[in-house]
């Protein structure tokens, strides 16, 4: 089509986007006129503001997911200063019914199963009901239940006497099912964690005496030659130092931001860079751990005052514990901000909040995402996974502070006691003993 035939068509466009088309014309795909006039149209008819148009131009320009596909790409395109979050809201809008039912299917994979799985033992399948009516948290029975579902699938590669063997597991198929994960990578740690599991269901299960003593003499063994294993933690950390710690994580946080602003505010690039910034910052200012980072609310645990100043107060899924940080750093405010604009101007930061309230923090949506994934943004980042940067926090703290350390960590981690944070109190404590005596050396090398 030649400019002169597709000029008529743009006559009730902008100036400025009727230019853009006309020199791009032969990139021009079928349906964005039409959908580019009906949004310009109604955008005028509301009087909104180009950089901060609400979700009402996109519905009345676009029915359909396929329409509004060509709107955005058009709008990306065409008319680049006008912003496209709110497109992204109808986008999701659309896509309600199918992401209802992923979060169903999410819900339901995490719920505990009724029934044990058929590559259990029978002798195991029976166990099961007892075990998921223990009067433990729901976060320790599904450890267990991945756990034994681990030795489970150990039992074709274990030697075993006789196939009754696994029926009642006793110490020598903990220690055989033990050599099967070494020879998979495993360290001892994680091995005694899984057969830890197991014992677990025969203890609630009231499987044989003999053999779950027997069992946990298996665990035992593996458990303390674990305690001689460097943790991959502590390798991950020093990584992570050697790069520059907390300061590498700042710089990581602006080149998130730098490149989602590359992105059209629409896009899942754009908003996934903006959540994997916003969760960096919220853990080098207070290091929750993932279950409740994944949980955090607008209005609730997380809440914003007009004047654009974050505070951050909750109670721990794991210890029942409320800790909190008050009044968030300006630098973690400013990033929570990016994230909830998405690329609209800062002057309806309140109003996206007021809007936004008691949605996650993270998808401004209803429900929470698995805490799997929000770890996994910052693995995705910085290569370690989120609980890494409390570690790195706490070592932080005695390098700088030996001498209150300990007490510091254990408010700053939200541990339920001091026994939680024990391999924390006694690193400190080792510092501050080293401090002292440095001092201790200069006033004997004055002759005091």
């Amino acid at each position: 089509m030649t400019a002169r035939q597709l000029e008529p068509q743009l006559s009730t466009l902008p100036d400025n986007v009727r230019k853009a088309i006309l020199a791009d014309r032969r990139n021009l795909r079928p349906g964005m006129v039409p959908v580019l006039k009906r949004f310009f149209t109604a955008l005028h008819r509301r009087g909104e503001a180009p950089d901060a148009p609400s979700m009402a131009p996109f519905r009345a320009a676009a029915k359909s997911e396929a329409t509004l596909y060509t709107l955005l790409r058009a709008l990306t395109r065409y008319a680049p200063y006008v912003s496209t979050a709110a497109g992204c809201e109808l986008r999701r809008e659309y896509y309600r019914g199918v992401r209802g039912a992923h979060i169903d299917r999410i819900r339901s994979t995490s719920q505990l199963p009724v029934s044990a799985p058929e590559d259990w033992p029978e002798t195991w399948r029976r166990m099961w009901p007892a075990l998921r009516s223990a009067p433990i948290r729901d976060t320790s029975k599904r450890r267990y239940h991945a756990s034994i579902c681990r030795c489970a699938s150990m039992i074709p590669e274990i030697r075993l006497p006789h196939p009754a063997a696994a029926e009642n597991p006793g110490y020598f198929f903990g220690v055989a099912a033990g050599e099967v994960f070494r020879r998979q990578g495993l360290v001892d740690r994680t091995i005694a964690s899984y057969l830890g599991g197991l014992e677990a269901l025969m203890r609630h299960g009231d499987g044989d005496e003999h053999s779950r003593d027997a069992l946990s003499s298996a665990r035992d063994l593996y458990a303390r030659s674990g305690r001689g294993q460097p943790k991959a933690k502590t390798a991950r950390v020093v990584r992570l130092v050697d790069r520059g710690g907390f300061e590498h994580v700042a710089s990581v946080i602006g080149d998130l931001l730098m490149t989602a602003g590359n992105h059209a505010d629409h896009t899942a690039q754009a908003c996934r860079l903006r959540q994997t910034a916003a969760v960096l910052a919220m853990a080098i200012n207070k290091p929750a751990r993932s279950g409740d980072m994944s949980r955090f609310r607008l209005g609730e645990e997380l809440q914003r005052d007009p004047h654009g100043i974050w505070r951050l107060e909750w109670t721990q899924e794991k210890t029942g514990i409320e800790t909190g940080t008050g009044e968030l750093w300006p630098e973690t405010g400013m990033v929570l901000d990016e994230l909830l604009l998405r690329g609209l101007p800062r002057r309806v930061a309140n109003v996206r909040y007021q809007v936004a309230q008691g949605l996650n923090w993270l998808t401004h949506a209803n429900g929470n995402r698995r805490r799997q994934w929000v770890s996994g943004l910052v693995t995705e980042a910085i290569d370690v996974p989120l609980h890494d940067l409390r570690t790195l926090a706490a070592d932080y703290m005695r390098w700088t502070s030996p001498v209150i350390a300990a007490d510091v960590i254990q408010s700053h981690l939200g541990h339920g006691s001091r026994h939680a944070g024990a391999a924390y109190r006694a690193l400190s404590e080792s510092n501050a003993a080293s401090e002292a005596w440095r001092e201790m050396r200069s006033q004997i090398g004055a002759g005091r």
